[in-house]
């Protein structure tokens, strides 16, 4: 076994970057995992240990990404399994001799500009990465576009005014903040925001970045030594769209929202452009700073709202259209009508309308579009449905405790019903990975991306599976 850990160290790291790749920072397994190594405990069967070059990223590891490594190594090696992290002595001391020699590089060339290349493909700069930093926006979604965004009443003016700042960047409306519940388009009008000014101005600096992002670039570069780099990559930047800001207020991070509220201090006051999205309103983000609430309530501030009916019958027959359905008006309109939870719901319903006329084979008549609205029940009935109450239903459903459901244990039947009640916050609730990890005895959005993946559809669409869900969903 000692011998085999060696070799399948890289078959681990391509199981660790697959699981990290969906909503998950693109550089973190450049990051955690490109400097360590895994070896065997000996003579104790499933027993691995993982070196890595130091305290802190042991802690991060540990903390962060356990159970992404731990489920990577057991699919590799087919077996459960238990990975200790550790500090490596031979790591540290090349990690140490590769900081130093970074360090006087950066001496050398401290008088010279700050050297950018561009990413076309991912439509963001990049500064030129440094051993453990990369600090960068995420790739864009070619479908989050003006040309894509249905307009409604409720939204009509957030969209003209980030259309004004695609003409007029930096100028009448900076910063410029969207917030609003899970679903309504927040993300959307910010990537259309990024998306517009490069195809406007290619040459344009122009990034796309969550606050955990921000945060895990800012703790990195300042544990490496790079703050240099992290401000040459973010205060040169022509416009910057920061997404999530709630997620500033989780913990304490005084140092990072300093950090952001000099940076946006400086990209406004040089009429560089920035586009916040968050869930809630500046004066209600909890754990965030008074002096950052007030910056940011200092530009443009709208709220996105839940889509009227008529938007909801456009995004229907939009998300119809993409999966090749044909459904007549008169069942569009209906759906529109008693389907009124946010632009993921939506998604959600047309899923399962898909899956029933494509998988089941059902005819598209009065009997499927009721299938359809007895699932999405719970949905009309405002705010019976959170969180909590969905916990509340699993456990109920599979005569567990909240406490248990949402607890350590790995017993299979509490793995797979955490499982479920995970995937129906995430589709019925539209909540996101962080906060369903929240609410899940503190685990990371890479645990519950990675327990989402691994549970089967068929939980979902196979009549012999799916009871627990129906009874959990119409309860």
């Amino acid at each position: 076994m000692s011998l085999q850990a060696v070799d399948l160290w890289p078959k681990v790291q391509e199981e660790i970057a697959s699981r990290l790749q969906s909503e998950q920072n693109e550089t973190a397994f450049r990051q955690w995992f490109s400097i360590a190594e895994l070896t065997a405990v000996a003579g104790e069967e499933g027993q691995f240990s993982l070196g890595v070059p130091n305290r802190f990223y042991k802690a991060r590891i540990e903390k962060a990404y356990s159970e992404v490594l731990r489920l990577a190594v057991e699919a590799v090696t087919g077996q459960p399994a238990r990975v200790a992290v550790q500090v490596s002595p031979r790591l540290y001391e090349t990690f140490r001799k590769e900081q130093k020699e970074q360090e006087e590089r950066l001496k050398e060339e401290a008088d010279l500009p700050p050297l950018l290349s561009i990413a076309p493909e991912e439509g963001v700069w990049h500064s030129t990465p440094k051993r453990g930093f990369l600090p960068g926006g995420r790739k864009l979604n070619p479908e989050f576009t003006f040309a894509t965004f249905v307009t409604s009443p409720a939204n009509h003016l957030a969209q003209a005014v980030a259309l004004r700042v695609v003409d007029q960047p930096g100028q009448e409306y900076n910063p410029l903040l969207f917030y609003g519940p899970p679903g309504v388009g927040k993300t959307h009008l910010l990537q259309a925001v990024c998306q517009a000014l490069l195809e406007k101005r290619p040459e344009s600096r122009v990034a796309y970045v969550t606050a955990e992002r921000f945060l895990n670039d800012f703790v990195l570069a300042t544990q490496s030594g790079a703050m240099g780099e992290f401000r040459s990559f973010y205060h040169q930047l022509d416009a910057l769209a920061l997404d999530d800001i709630q997620d500033l207020g989780l913990g304490k991070r005084e140092k990072t929202q300093s950090e952001l509220l000099n940076l946006i201090d400086e990209l406004a006051a040089s009429g560089r452009q920035v586009v916040f999205g968050a869930s809630r309103s500046p004066a209600e983000l909890d754990g965030v700073m008074p002096k950052l609430r007030d910056r940011l309530a200092s530009g443009f501030v709208d709220r996105l709202q839940l889509p009227d009916e008529e938007t909801r019958r456009q995004l229907l027959r939009r998300k119809m259209a993409e999966r090749g359905l044909d459904i007549p008006d008169s069942f569009v309109t209906l759906l529109a009508q008693e389907l009124t939870g946010n632009v993921r719901h939506l998604e959600g319903m047309v899923t399962r309308l898909a899956a029933l006329i494509k998988l089941k084979q059902m005819p598209v008549n009065a009997h499927l579009i009721r299938l359809v609205l007895e699932i999405s029940a719970p949905l009309r009935q405002e705010g019976n449905l959170t969180i909590a109450s969905v916990i509340q239903a699993v456990a109920d459903e599979f005569g567990l405790s909240p406490e248990i459901l949402s607890g350590k244990g790995r017993r299979r039947e509490q793995s797979r019903a955490r499982q479920i009640a995970m995937a129906l916050c995430r589709y019925l609730l539209g909540a996101k990975h962080a906060e369903i990890g929240l609410a899940f005895g503190g685990r990371s959005h890479a645990t519950v991306i990675s327990a989402l993946k691994t549970l089967p559809e068929s939980v979902f669409s196979d009549p012999g599976e799916n009871q627990p869900v129906e009874r959990i969903v119409l309860r």
